[in-house]
């Protein structure tokens, strides 16, 4: 059993481990990447001629309000998570699901019972935010909405679980699997994180804080899944309030009060989500994979 093993130390304790195979798995995962971005574009192109929409806006990648540029920006992230899952696969990792969390796979239980307060922090962050600086006269609700509103509840939560599995889970374990230390592991992938926003300095630090609440999640749940939790439904509000014109999806500044309401959120849901018993409950009755 992995039991006593940390979530960024699972790739060591393999029992195959050698200390290449880090490197082999991110040349794998890096390789798989190229050709999975150059077939999510190469599908949206083909869809999108075939069925005559103007794809001009997706030369420059700008417009949010787009949804083909909306869409092409979310796979570019999804694509990493089959990217992930392969490279850990043909890495040599036994299970691949190992990447998830220390039981080996996604614990259904312990996301499900994170969602609940996730909605509900964030909910009332969305809610105080839009209060404080949204324009209620710019609200609109017609068809490029809705459109943007259905890829957002399609789309995001599969663009975040990618997100975390890359950022939470292969580059604190490629980085476990030499280094002992959770701190190394887990803070040298908040950089990589935050370079890839193109916010101001006020929004990076919200980006980092966001980041550095998610690994925290991360390593004292042993998994992925309310980490997930609090960037799928914090993705899906940021996405569905800019859909309707409550905020602006093409922003890159932002009011420091805006900042700060979202970050007392991240922190009020972390702090929630690290001592809910619920959540530990669930954590308990997930059961840990045999060697």
């Amino acid at each position: 059993m992995v039991t006593d093993t940390h979530f960024h130390r699972l790739f060591h304790a393999q029992p195959n481990y050698r200390w290449w195979r880090p490197l082999l798995e991110l040349l794998l995962f890096t390789l798989l990447s190229v050709v999975f971005l150059m077939l999510a574009f190469g599908g949206v192109y083909l869809v999108g001629h075939l069925v005559g929409a103007d794809l001009s806006a997706m030369d420059e990648l700008m417009d949010m309000y787009d949804p083909w540029v909306l869409t092409s920006s979310m796979l570019t992230l999804i694509i990493l998570l089959p990217a992930a899952l392969l490279a850990a696969r043909w890495g040599g990792r036994r299970p691949a699901g190992l990447l998830w969390s220390v039981a080996g796979r996604i614990r259904w239980r312990v996301l499900g019972t994170a969602l609940l307060p996730a909605f509900i922090v964030l909910l009332l962050t969305y809610i105080l935010n839009a209060a404080l600086v949204a324009d209620f006269s710019a609200f609109t609700l017609d068809r490029r909405a809705l459109v943007l509103l259905a890829l957002t509840v399609v789309l995001v939560p599969l663009q975040a679980t990618a997100e975390e599995l890359v950022f939470r889970g292969v580059v604190p374990q490629l980085l476990g699997a030499w280094v002992k230390h959770p701190a190394v592991a887990y803070l040298a992938s908040v950089p990589l994180f935050v370079i890839g926003h193109t916010y101001d300095a006020v929004g990076l630090i919200d980006i980092a804080i966001f980041a550095v609440c998610a690994s925290l999640l991360t390593y004292y749940t042993g998994g992925l899944e309310a980490a997930m939790a609090l960037h799928i439904v914090n993705n899906l509000l940021a996405l569905s309030t800019g859909a309707v014109g409550l905020s602006d999806l093409n922003a890159e500044s932002f009011p420091p009060i805006t900042v700060l309401v979202t970050i007392t959120g991240t922190v009020v849901l972390t702090a929630w989500l690290l001592y809910d018993r619920r959540v530990k409950d669930a954590i308990a009755r997930s059961p840990l994979p045999e060697r």
